[in-house]
């Protein structure tokens, strides 16, 4: 009978009740410029209206937008267009449930995003020593506010979005090499593809996860894992690669992190 009983641990409790409280707030301070009627500059504004171009045209990006670079026009498909998919299927799913004005939708969702970052900033954290450790972290990226400025409402940009891929990428390399883990290794491979057609500025992360497996590699102080991981990472780089046309597997910054691996 006594082995049925559920021994509440209250350090777990603790620590849970911390993280959901700097969640809150993250997300609380992120919410005050929607108080205003518009968005926070023009790229958000362009952004957003591609976006809402996207769900209008059944989930489909054109190839020709004609007001941006008037009258010469552009080609969305050139920069970031994951961004419009899937703040658009989002948006379609919310609009199901609830009759939310897609203006409305566009102010209030990077806030969200900017505020989901918290997670894997805590885990990041949480692998490099400990829980303690992960909480800190989050609570620095919650009130940063250099961060805030770009992640909160209004402010319809890349850096929400691709920003929660990049540190979910960075996560799940930590786990990967640690639990020697085939699904965490492919997951840091998705996240980074994603966070490469999102934005431009992934880029960063490529030199840094070049400099960092190169050091293990010359050091030769690195888990059987790291292959795992590497591989994932190539892999995905170059379908991203394949499948993106700003980036070609000759660019420098592929090329170096293709090349590292092989």
């Amino acid at each position: 009978m006594d082995k049925d009983i559920k021994v509440i641990n209250y350090k777990d409790l603790a620590v849970y009740s911390l993280f959901m409280i700097i969640f809150a707030v993250s997300l609380w301070y992120r919410l005050f410029p929607a108080r205003f009627d518009s968005l926070q500059a023009i790229d958000p504004f362009y952004l957003a209206r591609m976006t809402l171009t996207v769900v209008n045209n059944n989930l489909h990006v054109p190839d020709y937008d004609p007001l941006r670079y008037y009258p010469d026009g552009f080609n969305p498909r050139l920069e970031g267009f994951m961004l419009y998919y899937i703040y658009g299927i989002i948006y379609v799913i919310v609009s199901k449930f609830a009759n939310v004005d897609f203006w409305i939708y566009a102010k209030i969702i990077p806030a969200v995003f900017g505020a989901l970052i918290t997670i894997p900033v805590y885990f990041i954290g949480k692998e490099i020593k400990d829980r303690k450790t992960g909480l800190i972290a989050a609570l620095l990226y919650a009130t940063s506010s250099a961060v805030m400025f770009r992640s909160s409402a209004g402010f319809f940009e890349k850096e929400p979005l691709g920003g929660l891929f990049i540190f979910t990428t960075v996560w799940f390399v930590f786990r990967s090499l640690r639990n020697n883990s085939l699904i965490d290794a492919i997951i840091a491979g998705v996240s980074l593809m994603y966070a490469s057609i999102i934005w431009g500025g992934t880029s960063s992360l490529y030199l840094v996860l070049t400099g960092a497996f190169g050091l293990m590699i010359l050091s030769a102080r690195y888990p059987r894992s790291l292959l795992n991981v590497y591989s994932s990472l190539a892999f995905f780089t170059i379908i991203m690669a394949a499948i993106y046309v700003r980036y070609k597997i000759t660019d420098t910054m592929i090329l170096g992190f293709i090349g590292l691996y092989i």
